[in-house]
């Protein structure tokens, strides 16, 4: 159980470093410590028993939630930056237009 206890806490330390990139607008650097996590996600759960598995529910479901929110959250980020930049490229044509 030690063993479970301690992967599900480093998963949900680095869904927290996740939140932190999304606070300090890292985007790009996000997209890869998401990519790592998913796989280390998918590792942790390969690695358990079925009686594991069953014995985590409640906190692979608290997870989930975390994991959910992490998620809708990247994605409003994300339209915010593509907005961000489309308002600076418009920006930057009507600057060049004036001159």
């Amino acid at each position: 159980m030690t063993d479970l206890a301690t992967g599900i806490q480093t998963l949900l330390d680095s869904e927290q470093q996740l939140h932190k990139l999304l606070d300090e607008q890292q985007y790009e650097q996000f997209l890869q410590q998401q990519e790592m996590f998913g796989k280390q996600l998918k590792a942790c759960i390969s690695s358990l028993t079925e009686a594991q598995l069953i014995s985590a529910i409640a906190p692979l479901n608290q997870l989930q939630e975390r994991l959910d929110t992490l998620q809708s959250r990247a994605e409003k980020v994300g339209q915010d930056l593509k907005e961000k930049a489309l308002i600076l490229q418009r920006n930057k044509k009507k600057i060049n237009a004036y001159k």
